[in-house]
């Protein structure tokens, strides 16, 4: 395998090559790309951290962006802290050996984040692969919990089709009562429907929910969208 070296500064990973990268892969999404970095450095208590791999041509190999997430500042924080990967690592698909670019970004970021959070999570959207780099590092799979529906192309029947007759009658119900979805207009909706989040996510979910800073900066950007329901002029969800 030819040699390949890992680099783990934003400066050093060219902005326009990391961007093609994860656009082009059969796997690339969102959570890798810098976009979602930029985001991630405005927000309180969050702290990024992208991992390249390079070949000997210097050519990117594979990609790894994670982001170290505290829960409260000071001493308490490195109780809270944890580190969180969605959807990565991507390993180029002409790589000789994928499986030890996985591993070897994998365990870069296991140094670089093993005394500044209890725990790494990789939440991976597609890849399945890489099994024996997360293995002999230590990490335990736990089976997919979410599901992920392709909707390109798909009437909005075949998509209810897929879902519980509660939940079609609930959707149907809503729209009959006068229920409109679609993109937040204006930041005050955004900071609505987050309303309803926090208070879901304290009650009933009881997990942590990111800042509503997160919110804003993804509802300013373009590095993803935020839908709403409405009722009127009001945001119910």
């Amino acid at each position: 395998m030819p040699p390949i070296h890992i680099k783990s500064s934003v400066l050093k990973i060219e902005r326009s090559e990391w961007s093609a990268f994860v656009a082009n892969h059969p796997s690339g999404n969102a959570f890798q790309a810098p976009e979602i970095y930029d985001i991630f450095k405005q927000i309180k208590d969050y702290t990024p951290i992208v991992l390249g791999a390079f070949d000997d041509q210097e050519k990117l190999a594979g990609i790894l962006l994670a982001v170290i997430q505290k829960e409260h500042a000071g001493i308490t924080g490195r109780f809270t802290a944890r580190t969180i990967v969605w959807g990565g690592p991507l390993v180029s698909a002409s790589a000789e050996e994928p499986g030890k670019v996985a591993g070897l970004l994998v365990d870069a970021l296991i140094g670089q984040t093993a005394k500044k959070s209890v725990y790494i999570e990789f939440r991976n959207l597609a890849e399945s692969r890489w099994y024996n780099a997360f293995s002999g590092s230590g990490f335990q799979y736990l089976p997919y919990i979410n599901a992920i529906l392709p909707l390109e192309g798909e009437s909005m029947e075949k998509i209810l089709s897929g879902m519980k007759y509660n939940r079609r009658r609930e959707i149907r119900i809503s729209v009959e009562e006068g229920a409109t979805y679609g993109e937040a207009q204006s930041s005050q909706e955004v900071r609505s429907l987050y309303k309803i989040l926090h208070d879901l996510y304290r009650k009933r979910v009881k997990v942590p929910l990111p800042p509503y800073e997160m919110f804003e900066a993804i509802f300013k950007s373009h590095a993803g969208k935020i839908f709403v329901v409405k009722h009127g002029d009001r945001v119910i969800g």
